[in-house]
């Protein structure tokens, strides 16, 4: 498979070429549907949040003595096992929230596409790319790290850098 190589002005530069092994391999889409389908489930905000023994209000003493009583041992009136306690393992948030910045990435991504949805590939996280590129709308920068079956699903376009290709071919040959 032969594909050109552009510079950052859209112009072509060479040609260059991809193993079939790694980009000619046929498509299971039922691998790739449960993949996006785990994928999604881990993108959920994860803001829910329930209060475990030790952040329940009180609870300090021991509801009665261990022993003579005939009834079950109790440390706490806060445990999970009784109305009104902790539960035991509950949903705890995994929320962050991060900063919007935005830059000129437009040109660039105009200089190879029309298309509303890209994605840029790149082979190290570039730091002054994602910045300059986070708040563009369907325009998203993607370490090699994090290259995933959404995102390769969810993108019409994907402009890779040659480096990246190259640390992909050598991952999956």
């Amino acid at each position: 498979m032969k594909i050109d190589v552009y510079d950052a002005q859209g112009q072509v530069i060479r040609q260059t070429d991809l193993p079939d092994a790694v980009f000619g391999a046929e498509v299971k889409e039922h691998l790739l549907h449960e993949v996006v389908r785990y994928q999604l489930a881990k993108r959920r905000q994860g803001t829910a949040h329930t209060k475990s023994r030790s952040a329940v209000r009180g609870g300090g003493s021991k509801p009665w003595r261990q022993k003579g009583t005939g009834r079950a041992r109790a440390g706490s009136r806060r445990s999970p096992l009784w109305r009104g306690g902790g539960t035991v393992f509950g949903p705890m948030p995994r929320f962050d929230i991060q900063q919007p910045k935005t830059r000129e990435v437009v040109q660039m991504v105009k200089y190879f596409t029309d298309q509303r949805k890209v994605l840029l590939l790149v082979s190290e996280p570039h730091e002054s790319l994602h910045l300059s590129a986070r708040n563009i709308p369907d325009v998203k920068v993607l370490p090699l790290a994090g290259l995933n079956v959404y995102d390769l699903l969810h993108y019409t376009t994907v402009i890779c850098a040659e480096e990246a290709i190259e640390k992909i071919v050598g991952r999956l040959v």
